[in-house]
């Protein structure tokens, strides 16, 4: 990977893949602001990356949010050239029982605030004049039914709408928009 120098943002990284990338990016010569909304899961990625990772502990779902982590990737390490929108939050219940509260959770996590997140980004990287890197964690289920898991795969459908439609918008830029959609992990 041709990291050596780059400065990422990894949300999710308290765990997992979110994990995973954050200390792969570092290990690659990338600086990373890592994010969680679990202060202490995120400290912990922090510790394990080491000199070349800052955690800022924030819930994407929350759009004030957002400035936030950009201005800590730029006043750290000076710019913003990749967005992982890695974060993300399912709840098991049937169609049926889904409760408004889970959807609006699972919609600002899973869905608007990566969007807002990649807008807030895009608009450093814009300003940067370097173009960029913005890539979305999907999921398998954001094309295969997930039985008792709807409002995940739907967020996760949106999502990978989400990546085409800011792809071509931002190609002009320079910034590319990709997706992963990963199985069972």
């Amino acid at each position: 990977m041709k990291l050596q120098g780059k400065v990422a943002l990894v949300t999710g990284a308290g765990r997992g893949i979110g994990r995973a990338i954050a200390q792969a990016f570092v290990d690659n010569g990338a600086s990373v602001v890592a994010n969680d909304r679990d202060s202490i899961a995120v400290e912990k990625t922090a510790a394990l990356c080491g000199a070349g990772c800052k955690f800022v502990p924030a819930d994407i779902s929350i759009l004030e949010n957002h400035e936030l982590l950009v201005k800590k990737a730029v006043d750290e390490f000076g710019a913003l050239d990749i967005l992982v929108n890695n974060a993300g939050i399912q709840f098991y219940e049937k169609f049926l029982d889904a409760r408004e509260c889970n959807w609006d959770l699972t919609v600002g996590v899973n869905l608007k605030g990566p969007f807002f997140l990649a807008q807030c980004s895009a608009r450093q990287m814009v300003q940067q004049k370097s173009g960029g890197i913005i890539l979305n964690i999907a999921s398998i289920h954001d094309s295969v039914a997930l039985l008792d898991r709807s409002i995940y795969s739907i967020t996760k459908g949106g999502v990978k709408m989400m990546t085409r439609s800011l792809a071509f918008e931002l190609a002009e830029y320079g910034i590319r928009v990709n997706a992963i959609s990963p199985g069972a992990i």
